[in-house]
């Protein structure tokens, strides 16, 4: 759909992630522009209907993953998690925010402070919400997104393949600095993220397929996979993901900026996050009703 200079593009999130719909939005965005100007734009990289179609985009993409590790690290106890559900009324009118922040200062504010970009707008959200709850009992828990193409050692897949990794902030850092916040959050990225880690997290999401092909309702396999998602809620208090910097120069003169919007997990706050020509786009959205944390 459009309105004025905005395209919109709506993909289920079960179908693939921000790397694949980045993909498509691209290749949307190539026709778009070289139709509408009459232009010729040389995008390597971008697939057009002329591009062949590697099985790798669509296949299995845990069907050819053999010798898993048995379990997962011990590197981080599931616990729940201070919930934002609880200390405010939700709506089901979600709140919406966008705004650019230049790539070049929360680069140097990031590396200044032992951080990655994630790592960096975790604590920051961190910092708005503790701001408010200095007294909470659970640890503020962020949920950072990752890719799992890496360890499938499938780049060219556009199924949804997020992980998730958890930087637990609890009493003891309530006061902490950036740097110190940015030193927690890239480390316990990289440890959760560690090939043999998400490996081992397969047989789970295998054995979860399975048991939805043996549920012929479709509204029945909804309500089951909507009880699931309640019950992983209470893990994280906010979510924060970032795809990594991408590649859009050959569309600068005709794109400004480029948001994802997702659904929040109830009673939560969702950071999307996209490098675009020397930007970050950041997206936040919630169902709470209040603005503190983004004034914050």
């Amino acid at each position: 759909a459009f309105e004025g200079k905005r395209l919109f593009l709506d993909v289920h999130h079960g179908l693939t992630d921000g790397i694949g719909m980045e993909r498509v939005a691209k290749t949307l965005v190539y026709y778009y522009v070289t139709r509408k100007y009459a232009i010729t734009i040389d995008c390597a990289g971008i697939n057009t209907l002329q591009t062949p179609i590697s099985s790798d985009e669509y296949k299995d993409p845990f069907s050819n993953v053999e010798d898993l590790p048995e379990k997962p690290l011990s590197i981080y106890a599931a616990e729940p998690a201070f919930h934002l559900g609880s200390v405010n009324n939700i709506t089901e009118k979600k709140r919406i925010y966008y705004f650019k922040v230049k790539e070049s200062d929360v680069m140097k504010l990031a590396k200044s402070n032992d951080g990655t970009p994630n790592a960096f707008f975790s604590a920051i959200l961190y910092k708005a919400i503790s701001k408010h709850h200095p007294d909470a009992v659970e640890p503020i828990v962020g949920g950072v997104a990752i890719s799992t193409r890496k360890a499938l050692n499938i780049d060219e897949s556009n199924a949804c393949l997020i992980g998730i990794t958890h930087i637990k902030y609890n009493n003891s850092v309530k006061d902490a600095s950036l740097e110190k916040l940015g030193t927690l959050g890239r480390g316990s990225i990289i440890l959760q993220s560690d090939d043999q880690n998400v490996l081992a997290s397969i047989p789970g999401k295998r054995q979860l397929t399975q048991y939805f092909k043996t549920i012929p309702d479709h509204n029945q396999r909804r309500m089951i996979f909507l009880s699931l998602i309640q019950k992983t809620t209470c893990l994280d208090t906010y979510s924060v993901s970032y795809i990594g910097k991408k590649d859009w120069d050959c569309f600068s003169d005709y794109v400004d900026a480029y948001y994802t919007i997702a659904e929040p997990r109830k009673g939560g706050i969702l950071l999307e996050i996209n490098t675009h020509n020397g930007w970050f786009d950041v997206c936040v959205t919630q169902d709470l009703e209040t603005d503190r944390y983004i004034d914050s």
